[in-house]
């Protein structure tokens, strides 16, 4: 009966087992550790370090000026970018327009600020007629990251809010310090108005006064022209008048004389008639006395006619002046002219008035003594013969002195009545006179008022116009169009617009060269978990011909998942892409080096190589750039990332899926290394697992060459025996 009792195991074995087994089981309580630790770490903190992007700046910005604001924003803007130090920002540089293109589909830069030639303007513009947006463009490409397309999305509006606001800052400003300008040229306006309201109630009050003052001017200056004519009526009556008792006087004078010489040559018979001489010289005595005062009356009126027709004329002359020239006179010569007007009609009243006082104090009474003369002259008779010839140069010159004083009483009474009307005229004149000065001081003093009021309102209004006209050119006037058009730039003055090269239309095609890469790493991985990676090795052929002969059936499985993969992404997931041919030999290349590394590090390790597939792939994730541009990473990740294969691979997928060729090429060459490298690990790997048979193989293989030797012996054999 055989034993069941285990059999006999070394204690060297047992500890060298019991050691692998505590390897293993660390090795895979790690494994959760080795993930979460690098996930995390490279999705640590990307906003962060945005700073490692490189990005381009193209400034065709140029200055822009309007009325004592000028602006270059894409200067400012660009200094800014460079100088730059912010973790949260692009790393920017600036290029030209066409090597800021080529960078950008090379994949040299994630993104491409272009500021356009007419920025500055166009910022500025919502100060002048013509508002328009100011436009900032980002373009990315979608071919080297659909996710730094997003962040520079997100860069371009803050971007374009911050200018938005310094451009509404400085909008706001020339807008405020226009409503400061305004507000003082309205201020002065409103004072200039003050001063026009005071003026024009001043000349309101003036102008008042003035028409009074000059209604009582005109009213006056017609009493005065009234009293002027009546006065000039007068005075020429005065004249004639006068002129007709001169006549008259000179006549009596002429006469005066006849006689005086008719009475020396009746001298002979004075004697005789001594007694009737001595009553007719009585009685002619009474008529001297009563005649002296109209004597006097008349010398003075003689002596003095020429200064009444001077003074009437004086008067007449100075009124006609001061008529025609009262607008050009001042005052005080007006006021003159007045006062001398009513001198010389003062002093011809009282010229007048003494005439005509001497004349009615002339009592003629006296005269009716004349009547009695004949009688006494009857007692005359005897002296009669002798003083004929004298009587008859007497009779003559009394003839003569008659019609004279018939004259002289004649023009007396012309002259007392042109003296009356010139009385009564020169009172109206001096009434009028008051009445005039009265209301041209009246006019005057509203006149200056007058004067003083149109000066303010002519200031203020001046003023006035010059505040309204500043303040109109200060305050624009805008159609409901132009309104609209201002208030919508005003409201966004800056704009981003986001371009994209080799745009992607979702998350999906942003994602799948991600998980397609992972899924073709997986999908090896898995093949090697459940197959013996060298199960075809037969060791009967050489070690790069098993190895080739062991790699086949995964290859075959590598083809299988590529095609799978391929069809469900596009068919059934429905991504679109802008190459499938390349993407879909490219998925095949990928699959086929993921197969033959998995294989290797299988091959070559045993079950460690299972472990370090899966580190593998967890540092290929996190150094792959999949999602963040792997500039964002730690510094471990960005050191593995050119050097890892999942990184070629998701390049390649993403630029054949958006379009464009970045890192196509690179892909294909990186692959096909790892992918020989990975054929010459396995090669090896058969190689080392031959290690331990090789001497029994190599006995074998002579023992077989002995063989084959003695074969050919027993085959020469015969044929030498048969020669013999």
């Amino acid at each position: 009966m055989a034993s069941t009792k285990p059999a006999h195991v070394a204690p060297e074995t047992r500890n060298k087992n019991l050691l692998r087994a505590i390897i293993v089981a660390i090795g895979i309580a790690i494994i959760p550790l080795i993930y979460a630790s690098l996930l995390t770490s490279s999705f640590s903190d990307p906003q962060g370090n945005l700073d490692n992007i490189p990005a381009a700046v193209v400034n065709l910005d140029q200055e822009a000026s309007h009325e004592d604001t000028t602006l270059d924003l894409g200067k400012d803007l660009t200094a800014e970018l460079l100088d730059s130090k912010e973790r949260n920002n692009f790393t920017w540089q600036e290029y030209g327009a066409e090597e800021a293109q080529q960078a950008l589909a090379s994949g040299e830069v994630y993104a491409v600020l272009t500021i356009p030639a007419d920025f500055s303007a166009n910022a500025i513009s919502p100060a002048g007629d013509d508002p328009k947006v100011a436009q900032l463009s980002i373009e990315t490409n979608d071919g080297a990251n659909m996710f730094a397309g997003t962040i520079a999305n997100q860069l371009g509006t803050v971007l374009a809010d911050t200018l938005a606001g310094k451009v509404s800052e400085e909008y706001l400003a020339n807008i405020y310090a226009g409503f400061t300008t305004l507000h003082g040229e309205l201020s002065t306006a409103a004072d200039g108005a003050s001063r026009l309201e005071d003026g024009t109630v001043q000349a309101g009050d003036g102008a008042q006064q003035l028409n009074v003052g000059l209604n009582q001017l005109v009213s006056g200056t017609g009493e005065l022209a009234s009293a002027v004519g009546r006065l000039e009526d007068g005075s020429g009556a005065l004249a004639t008048g006068a002129g007709s008792l001169v006549d008259g006087a000179r006549r009596l004078d002429t006469g005066i004389t006849t006689l005086r010489d008719g009475t020396s040559q009746a001298a002979t018979g004075a004697s005789e008639l001594a007694d009737g001489t001595q009553q007719l010289a009585d009685a002619v005595n009474g008529i001297s006395d009563k005649a002296a005062p109209i004597v006097d009356a008349i010398e003075y009126i003689r002596d003095h006619s020429s200064d009444l027709t001077t003074g009437s004329d004086g008067m007449v002359t100075s009124l006609d002046e001061l008529l025609a020239n009262w607008d050009a006179l001042s005052d005080e010569e007006k006021q003159a002219m007045v006062e001398q007007l009513a001198t010389d009609a003062g002093d011809l009243r009282d010229g007048v008035g003494s005439a005509l006082e001497g004349a009615e104090n002339a009592d003629l009474g006296g005269l009716d003594g004349l009547k009695t003369l004949p009688d006494k002259v009857n007692q005359l008779n005897d002296g009669a013969q002798q003083l004929a010839d004298a009587n008859t140069q007497i009779d003559s010159g009394v003839g003569e002195l008659a019609d004279g004083s018939g004259q002289l009483v004649t023009g007396a009474s012309d002259l007392a009545d042109g003296a009356s009307s010139l009385h009564d005229g020169t009172v109206q004149l001096r009434e009028g006179v008051a009445s005039l000065r009265h209301g041209t001081v009246q006019a005057h003093d509203g006149s200056g008022d007058l004067v003083d009021g149109i000066d303010e309102l002519k200031d203020g209004s001046g003023t006035l116009a010059e505040g309204l006209d500043e303040g109109v050119e200060s305050v624009p006037s805008y159609t409901d169009a132009e309104s609209d058009k201002l208030s919508e730039v005003a409201a966004s003055p800056v704009q981003f617009e986001h371009e994209r090269m080799n745009e992607v239309p979702r998350n999906a095609e942003g994602m799948a060269p991600y998980f397609m890469s992972l899924a073709l790493w997986v999908g090896g991985m898995a093949f090697y978990m459940m197959n013996n990676p060298l199960g075809r090795a037969s060791g009967r052929m050489l070690s790069g011909l098993d190895a080739l002969r062991s790699y086949l059936p995964g290859a075959i499985m590598g083809v299988a998942q590529s095609a799978l993969l391929f069809v469900t992404m596009t068919r059934i997931v429905g991504i679109e892409v802008a190459h499938p041919v390349q993407l879909m030999l490219m998925v095949l290349l990928v699959s086929l080096t993921f197969v033959a590394i998995n294989q290797a590090l299988i091959a070559l390790l045993g079950a460690p190589g299972r472990f370090a597939a899966l580190v593998l792939i967890v540092l290929q994730l996190s150094s792959a750039g999949a999602t963040y541009p792997v500039e964002t990473a730690p510094g471990l990740f960005q050191a593995l990332h050119p050097w890892l294969p999942l990184s070629h691979a998701v390049d390649a997928f993403r630029s054949l899926i958006a379009g464009g060729g970045i890192g196509v090429d690179g892909a294909v060459w990186f692959l096909l290394a790892w992918f020989v490298g990975a054929l010459i690990v396995t090669s090896t790997a058969v190689f080392i697992k031959r290690i331990p048979e090789l001497p029994v193989r190599i006995r074998a293989w002579n023992a077989k060459r002995a063989a084959h030797a003695k074969h050919r012996r027993e085959q020469r054999a015969p044929e030498v025996t048969g020669a013999r």
